[in-house]
């Protein structure tokens, strides 16, 4: 026994009792974030302390703000009349992310300091309420040709935290979705859509934060989307949406041309006009004919919109005025 407190005992002498044990046991690696990063991050949580909001930082939505800004950096060396798709939630998916409705701000570093970077701030968190945030500085060249350092920020405010894949299945693999539930969310259910556009419902096993779906098998190549739904006080909301992808490499982000007018105007019609023509885009890459506008699906969908920004919830039902079928036999539009 005594030999072997002298040989423990030697052993923490030799881990903690010297300088070069203690140089080898800590590697020197490159800070997680530079010190305008640091700066921003203190500011940001200067600003959360005077309203009461305590969102947490955040490493893999720093990792996807890095994603993102290089994203932007791209499309800023682009020829005009060229976007990325969704490139703010193939950041968010890369990183390992499945969080639904990210808010994301730009900062330039030199209004860092600047008080009406401060009013930005506090308007975004006076009337929402983020979890985590992850930050990413860059640079991005000025229509002049100089480079100019930018911050982005990203807010999320996430209820469930979900397993992403970070690769490919196989065709006909297993899985299943597996993650964590806040305990004021209640009734879990799993949405996905198949590559073929069919959707599958299924209800999630929950034990208290644990939540689990039934085993899966995705017996067809190409890209699923999956979608997991809750309900508190406010009704239903998505809380995650990724792609998983089976049997193929998983894609980057897509080119698409756009009409230059499109882009210049910031409008909602304009929007509404630029989400058409890049579904059709997609519908003509899978040899599908193009949709039509409807003036009344048109007016049921605003509304709808307008209902989720005001009553703070993102789902396809509505606490007010139910599902879609209802929607429309409200509207007097048939459901078929």
């Amino acid at each position: 026994m005594p030999k072997l407190v002298v040989a423990i005992a030697g052993l923490l002498v030799t881990f903690f009792g010297s300088a070069s044990a203690r140089q080898t046991i800590v590697p020197t690696k490159r800070p997680l974030l530079s010190s305008e990063e640091v700066a921003l991050r203190d500011q940001l949580e200067r600003q959360m302390r005077k309203l009461g909001r305590l969102a947490l930082l955040d490493l893999r939505l720093v990792r996807a703000a890095r994603i993102y800004t290089r994203a932007l950096a791209e499309i800023d060396r682009l020829p005009s009349g060229f976007i990325h798709e969704n490139f703010l939630h193939h950041a968010l998916n890369t990183a390992g992310l499945a969080d639904p409705h990210p808010v994301t701000i730009e900062i330039a570093l030199e209004r860092l300091e600047h008080p009406r970077t401060a009013k930005l701030l506090q308007s975004v968190l006076a009337r929402w309420t983020p979890t985590h945030y992850g930050l990413a500085l860059a640079e991005k060249p000025t229509t002049k040709g100089h480079l100019r350092k930018r911050f982005t920020v990203i807010f999320v405010a996430r209820h469930c935290q979900i397993r992403v894949p970070n690769r490919p299945l196989r065709k006909n693999a297993a899985i299943t979705v597996e993650g964590e539930l806040d305990p004021s969310w209640q009734l879990p259910r799993l949405y996905v859509m198949t590559p073929a556009g069919r959707v599958h419902h299924y209800v999630m096993t929950r034990r208290f934060r644990r939540i689990w779906s039934p085993s899966l098998r995705l017996r067809k190549e190409g890209r699923y989307l999956f979608e997991i739904m809750a309900t508190n006080r406010r009704g239903p909301s998505v809380l995650a949406l990724y792609p998983v992808h089976v049997g193929e490499t998983t894609p980057q982000l897509v080119r698409y041309p756009v009409l230059e007018p499109a882009l210049k105007k910031p409008t909602s019609s304009a929007a509404e006009a630029l989400i058409v023509k890049l579904i059709n885009l997609d519908r003509r890459r899978q040899g599908l004919p193009s949709l039509i506008v409807h003036g009344g699906l048109r007016r049921v969908a605003r509304e709808h919109s307008r209902d989720m920004l005001e009553q703070r919830y993102f789902a396809h039902n509505s606490p007010r005025r139910g599902s879609l079928r209802s929607r429309l036999e409200q509207a007097g539009i048939r459901f078929t």
